[in-house]
């Protein structure tokens, strides 16, 4: 029988030669068959080998089913549905994977006179998203670095040439800010690529992608996006110019812009997504470097990406319960920007409510543009540099209330620069609960005219703080509206998690910068009738374990005012019923009221606590370092660092020639533990031996176990899960050809400890020994240094990428909750056909 999708087909074709009757009688056979259009990587008669054929084929009212596999394309709508009858585009289960990069062989070569560690490969087309590993790469603009910039320094911001860069890295922190650089080369076509460590880009899975969304909804209306994974394209899906859209259950990871509203966009909803960029740098904004990574992308490159960025739209869209994070920004309303000014009532009626939003490198939510009636509330936003940022509404009223900011550095920021200041507009900022330093930040820059936001209205807030506004110089004075503030010290007696212990000295500097806060607002003629709380606990529930609702001896009770509009009307989310009791209670939360749990969807991956990444930290001698300056030497740890997966960092501190002994003597342990890992691999043993110094050698049975069994008890008590390694076996043979083993004792001493500490072992020794037994020692001398191939102990780069793969293939057997943070490649660079084979 014939497939729906011919019979239809043939339908529509028959009917542009038909009478009006033929045609009413053929739209309502339509109608009746518009049902289910599958497609299917294993192509056959009943569905459709691409994702881009079903939405040619479809109809209002049809479903097109897109079995799990993953599609290599990018597709976009190109028909309409109806209000009663949508065009659905839905994947079938977990495991829909349409993937938005090119198709393109990258032929990666050193590039040693542009720097040490820089490889180029040649690309016919520029490039906008670059990943390593699914983590997108910061990435240089060409024609901004190019020349010095003699402009003086704002904001202490750095001047960035690309070619310095790729040596020294990007300011003060050099590689540990942006971990990787890439940078397209039009004249030359070839993209540049550079990592910390110098790691090789053809031990990883790349992607290049052009400047193009995955989805486009293409001026359609009526389109349903639902339950896909997209991943490695410049955007996710782009709502361009649809009216009544709808993505939900989709898992972007990781794309540059996450969903974009764009073009007229009218009345769509965005729900229950999960949208992260997962930047290779990392997007915590407190980490180490963030500083220059952040300036690499604003002053050198590209500028900002966004979770869901609403554009010049109609509006009326519903954005709610998204789960954003490990991305630049979060939610912005980037409607009429004055550099295109051109529709003064761009996205009105907005509706952002529900989401939760953590781990960026800049804000979680920004209001720009004319927002007009736009609602943001109910949403967490954790750890950002700005929790939301009142980037210059140009009209509004605008409402922010019931939101929750927790760590972020600054949690509201009134912000202005050059003539981008409007001091008509109506902005309502009310019962929100933050925890920065300052209440209110004021960032005005280069305004061409004086500062005032008279409508601007700061009314029943919480602020668990140390000041009342950080402003930048010179300072003007607020001249908002304000009432019924609650502030509380995060002081010696309340101390917020994030908060190290204070010394004397610095508490007396904390309340002077408490009380110039309040000198100040009576100064300003603000906060008459708020309450300031220097003394006692938070009155917070369990800060800690981030329950940020409000105990019955909440100083945040009862303190509040019911304030209304000018109309006489409540304000929104204040209606009779729209709250509990308690409604005189300041912040998000009345009392009664327990913590939201957002998102209120399933995740597609599990979220780490504290939305962190996870560090490995590895510890050993040579055999375990990384790759040795100038010379084709490196230890296995090198090549494992090139596998990590989104969220996942690996450090390498082990140093060639050290022992159990030694590498505690000098202090590298205790720096390892300072960098506080989630997990510790430990191997030492061939530094230990006899013949080594006193200063480096340990008894097997004795010394060696003591120091592993305190490397182990300290690494417990520091929170970390260490993990024993036995020491990779020597390629020494005797004359018959027969494998020599000396380390053998060093790696039962090792098994011994684990077995005795209920540590987890990989027992490399003995799995590379199996391994190095079965090869002729010629064979063997594959592994070696180039320069050296004689070495029977250290391993050419392509040597230590096989010891690596070996090192994995224990991970899942013995540890598997560890492997999963890795994804191997098979590639072995410019290694003996020997190695190929071992690594089979």
């Amino acid at each position: 029988m014939m497939h729906n999708k011919i019979i239809i087909s043939m339908i529509r074709k028959t009917i542009k030669t038909s009478t009006l009757a033929s045609i009413a009688y053929f739209i309502t056979l339509i109608n009746l068959m518009a049902a289910d259009i599958w497609v299917s990587p294993a192509s056959d008669k009943d569905s459709f080998s691409t994702i881009q054929a079903a939405l040619d084929a479809a109809a209002p009212g049809d479903v097109i089913r897109i079995a799990p596999g993953i599609y290599r394309e990018r597709v976009r709508f190109t028909q309409s549905g109806t209000a009663e009858r949508p065009i659905v585009l839905q994947g079938e289960g977990p495991g829909v994977i349409i993937d938005g990069s090119e198709p393109v062989d990258l032929e990666w070569m050193p590039a040693p006179e542009i720097g040490p560690g820089v490889y180029r490969a040649p690309l016919d087309f520029f490039p906008f998203t670059i990943t390593a590993n699914r983590q997108i790469l910061t990435t240089l603009d060409e024609s901004r670095t190019s020349s010095p910039d003699t402009s003086p320094s704002k904001h202490d911001r750095l001047s960035i040439r690309w070619e310095k860069a790729f040596v020294q890295g990007i300011g003060p922190s050099g590689w540990d800010g942006v971990k990787a650089l890439a940078m397209y080369r039009r004249e030359g076509k070839e993209l540049l690529v550079r990592f910390k460590d110098k790691l090789d880009p053809r031990l990883m899975s790349m992607t290049v992608a052009p400047d193009k969304p995955i989805v486009d909804t293409n001026h359609q209306d009526y389109c349903v996006v639902r339950n896909l994974t997209l991943r490695n394209g410049t955007t996710g899906i782009l709502l361009r110019g649809t009216g009544g859209g709808l993505v939900e259950h989709c898992n972007i990871d990781p794309a540059d812009f996450g969903i974009v509203l764009d073009e007229g966009a009218k009345d769509c909803v965005v729900r229950y997504n999960s949208i992260t960029m997962n930047p290779y740098s990392g997007a915590d904004p407190q980490s180490k470097g963030s500083w220059d990574n952040w300036q690499a992308m604003k002053i050198g490159g590209f500028y900002d990406r966004v979770g869901i960025d609403i554009k010049n739209t109609l509006g009326g869209h519903d954005i709610h319960d998204n789960y954003i994070h490990e991305h630049w920004d979060g939610i912005g309303d980037h409607g009429n920007p004055p550099w295109n000014a051109n529709d003064p009532d761009a996205n009105p009626n907005l509706n952002i409510h529900h989401n939760l939003i953590r781990n960026l490198n800049d804000d979680g939510m920004e209001t720009m543009g004319p927002s007009v009636n736009g609602q943001w509330h109910h949403n967490i936003v954790m750890r950002t540099i700005c929790g939301c940022r009142i980037k210059a509404p140009q009209k509004g009223p605008l409402y922010i209330y019931r939101n929750i900011f927790i760590d972020n550095i600054e949690d509201l920021r009134n912000w202005g620069e050059g003539q981008q200041s409007y001091p008509e507009a109506t902005v309502w900022v009310y019962h929100n609960t933050s925890t920065s330093n300052a209440a209110v930040n004021m960032n005005y820059h280069d305004l061409q005219a004086p500062l005032t936001t008279p409508h601007y209205h700061y009314l029943n807030n919480l602020f668990w703080c140390r000041q009342w506004i950080h402003a930048s110089e010179p300072l003007p004075l607020p001249d908002w509206q304000t009432g019924s503030n609650v502030f509380i010290l995060a002081g010696p007696d309340a101390l917020r998690p994030w908060d190290a212990p204070l010394d004397e000295e610095e508490s007396n500097k904390i309340v002077r910068q408490w009380q110039r806060g309040i000198e100040l607002a009576m100064e300003a003629g603000r906060e008459t009738n708020s309450t300031w709380v220097a003394e006692g606990p938070s009155g917070f529930t369990d800060p800690l374990e981030g329950d940020y609702s409000l105990r019955a001896d909440s100083p945040a009770r009862n303190r509040t005012t019911t304030p209304e509009l000018d109309a006489g009307k409540s304000l929104p989310g204040m209606e009779t019923g729209a709250v509990p009791d308690h409604t005189g209670d300041a912040g998000a939360l009345p009392y009664g009221t327990p913590m939201p749990q957002l998102p209120r969807f399933k995740l597609p991956t599990p979220m780490r606590p504290d939305g962190g990444e996870t560090l490995i930290v590895l510890v050993g001698d040579s055999t375990v370092t990384g790759k040795t300056a100038g010379q084709d030497q490196a230890g296995w740890g090198w090549a494992l660092q090139h596998w990590t997966t989104p969220g996942i960092r690996v450090e390498n501190t082990a140093m060639g020639g050290r022992s159990s002994r030694s590498f505690r003597t000098e202090g590298r342990w205790d720096a390892a533990m300072a960098l506080a890992p989630d997990w510790v691999l430990i191997q030492f043993g061939h530094n230990d031996q006899p013949g080594k110094g006193p200063e480096r050698e340990s008894d097997a049975e004795t010394d060696f176990r003591d120091h592993l069994r305190r490397y182990v008890r300290e690494a417990r008590e520091q929170g970390a899960k260490p993990i024993l390694v036995t020491p990779v076996c020597r390629r020494t043979y005797s004359s018959k050809g027969e494998l020599r083993d000396s380390l053998e004792p060093y790696a039962e001493s090792v098994r011994i400890v684990a077995e005795e500490m209920q540590v987890p072992c990989l027992d490399l020794h003995q799995f590379s020994r199996e391994q190095f037994s079965q090869m002729a020692p010629a064979e063997s001398r594959a592994f070696g240094p180039t320069n050296n191939p004689e070495d029977k102990t250290h391993f050419s780069t392509a040597g230590s990428t096989v010891i690596a793969q070996w090192v994995l293939v224990l991970m899942r057997q013995d540890i598997p909750e560890l492997a999963e943070y890795f994804e191997s490649s098979a590639h072995i660079p410019a290694g003996p056909k020997q190695l190929e084979t071992a690594n089979k």
